[in-house]
């Protein structure tokens, strides 16, 4: 993880604090958590508690246990954590987060402390930041806890016998997400990728051919629940339904400068409109929604014969964005009044019965007031909950859309202020741009997450960018009055890139194979049937190298760079031009 890029930490044995904060179910008040009660010695503990793990950072002092050791611990808001935010919930199978932190005091001596019921870490650095490695966040894990706790204290450089400490950060820990392979779009990469949870580089896929050239989504893209079939549709208005079997990884160059031509795959059938569609439950039919239509085809996206496979909408409306209900009797989707395909206005969450290849009557289920848009609705696992998107005039690229939980069994709606507001470990009021919701349970079926893409900052990583939205996560528990966690940034994507609709495909699907074969391992990475072939790749590179024709990460992308940033003064993507004077930025 992070501990390589760092000097080797010195391993110390000390008693432990017993200490304990509870993850709570509800919204805390203020910026995430209440004062603990009680400041005294930094490191005094009761005995027979659990014995922690010091760590020395290599910035740090060796006699840094020492100075807190005999210093007061105040509690002030003057060191404070970003990240995580306070009442985030982890899954267990995620990799560690980053803590991330920072401090308004003149003193620059660090202690992180992260505690469960029966282990205690500290950290002493000179950093802010740090992401525990593997072996300590098994060992944090281990005796599946419920709750792990983050504090950070500071040494005050002008009085030796005191240090302050921020207000806790209580990170809950949930149930295992599925291993199995993670489709999103990255609008960077102009793509399709795949990865999975464990951490492996997402991979540009396309099915061999013509669609190896990059391509733009319009309406994006679904899979089946068995993972083995994706539907989506491109820049040539026609629907495309492929095995995912087929997808296998490319390389894409020049998506940091101008767009590649988009691929032009063969039509799935004569005439077969496409926008956004979705998978029936079984797999047997899609939905689509495009324009002013709603439409059944069967699963290679060919269209049903019986004229009652269209839906009557009402005069001058669009359809978009629809989902089956897990009966597969129903299906939700956005009724607009007016736009299509990206940007919608005046949308409502609607429903309409579907039986026997026919679709029935339309029930509104969130309606639109004004100017409000409620958009994007996706329907859960066990299919009592809606999640969608609301805001304010057009969808596309909205930063004022926040998500809401519809319950369809009396269509009350909760705002989940938590998700949507506490941003950096603090509650706000910003534009953060929360979108595109979509669900996935956690293996053993027993907890609901979502996530979503927004525009939001992550830790001290990555500033709020307008552009480049990112996917999020965040645990759904409807029994709560806030039913959201604080969400939790995905560590499957790539953090320069904008990507959004994340969907879980099946688990026994591989996602082994790359676009690059690895030099002196034995191993035929790119699947080709030849191993360590001549024209292989020595190492990967950290980062990407802008402009110089090479994919030096190996994510398959050449040259992912960010775009030109137009007001910064920055030659954000290295083309030797500032600003206005790129031709990124036009006229």
């Amino acid at each position: 993880m992070r501990l390589a890029a760092r000097a080797a930490l010195t391993l110390l044995l000390a008693a432990c604090d017993n200490r304990r904060d509870v993850f709570l179910g509800t919204v805390a008040s203020g910026s995430g958590g209440a004062l603990p009660g009680g400041d005294g010695l930094c490191e005094q503990h009761p005995v027979g508690a659990p014995v922690p793990r010091r760590f020395i950072d290599a910035s740090a002092p060796a006699d840094a246990p020492a100075r807190f050791e005999s210093a007061m611990c105040e509690t002030s808001d003057v060191v404070r954590i970003r990240y995580p935010s306070d009442e985030a919930k982890l899954p267990i199978n995620l990799a560690a987060p980053v803590c991330s932190w920072e401090s308004d005091a003149p003193g620059t001596l660090f202690r992180l402390e992260l505690q469960t019921a029966k282990a205690l870490i500290w950290l002493y650095t000179t950093q802010t930041s740090w992401s525990p490695p593997a072996d300590v966040w098994s060992e944090l894990l281990r005796d599946a806890p419920s709750v792990l706790t983050l504090r950070v204290s500071v040494l005050n450089p002008d009085r030796a016998d005191r240090a302050w400490q921020s207000r806790p950060v209580r990170l809950g820990l949930g149930a295992a997400l599925p291993e199995s392979p993670i489709y999103y779009w990255s609008t960077t990469a102009h793509g399709l990728m795949r990865t999975d949870l464990t951490g492996a580089l997402p991979q540009r896929v396309a099915p061999p051919g013509k669609a190896e050239e990059a391509a733009q989504c319009v309406g994006c893209h679904s899979l089946s629940r068995d993972g083995l079939r994706v539907a989506l549709h491109a820049d040539d208005g026609h629907l495309r339904v492929l095995q995912t079997e087929q997808l296998r990884p490319v390389l894409v160059g020049g998506s940091g400068g101008a767009e590649p031509k988009p691929g032009k795959m063969d039509k799935t059938g004569p005439g077969a409109p496409g926008a956004w569609s979705a998978f029936s439950p079984d797999g047997s039919r899609l939905v689509v929604a495009s324009n002013e239509a709603l439409t059944l085809t069967n699963s290679d996206g060919m269209p049903l014969a019986p004229a009652k496979a269209t839906a009557m909408l009402p005069a001058k409306s669009f359809a978009a964005h629809p989902e089956w209900t897990p009966a597969g009797d129903r299906i939700v989707f956005t009724l607009a009044e007016k736009g299509g395909g990206r940007a919608i206005e005046k949308g409502q969450i609607v429903s309409i019965s579907c039986a026997a290849d026919a679709l029935g009557a339309i029930e509104i289920l969130v309606s639109a007031q004004g100017d409000e848009n409620n958009f994007a609705p996706s329907v859960s696992p066990d299919g009592r909950y809606v999640a969608f998107v609301n805001t304010r005039g057009k969808s596309y690229d909205s930063t004022l859309s926040q998500l809401r939980l519809l319950r369809l069994s009396d269509n009350f709606v909760f705002p989940l202020t938590r998700l949507n507001t506490r941003v950096d470990n603090q509650d706000s009021s910003e534009p953060w741009g929360n979108t595109l919701p979509t669900w996935v349970s956690s293996s053993d079926g027993a907890e609901l997450w979502l996530t979503f893409s927004s525009v939001r900052p992550y830790a001290n990583l990555r500033a709020r960018d307008p552009k480049l939205d990112q996917l999020w996560i965040a645990a759904i528990d409807p029994a709560a009055e806030d039913p959201a966690s604080a969400a939790l940034w995905a560590p499957f994507q790539r953090l320069s890139h904008g990507n959004h609709r994340a969907l879980w495909g099946a688990p026994t699907e591989s996602v082994s194979c790359g676009c690059h074969e690895l030099c002196a391992d034995n191993l035929d990475n790119d699947c080709d049937g030849t191993t360590d072939e001549p024209d292989c790749t020595t190492s990967c590179a950290a980062e990407e190298i802008c402009n110089d024709g090479i994919d030096n990460d190996c994510d398959c992308v050449i040259d992912d760079c960010p775009g030109e940033d137009c007001g910064d003064g920055v030659d954000n993507d290295d083309d030797g031009a500032i600003d206005q004077a790129d031709a990124a930025c036009g006229e």
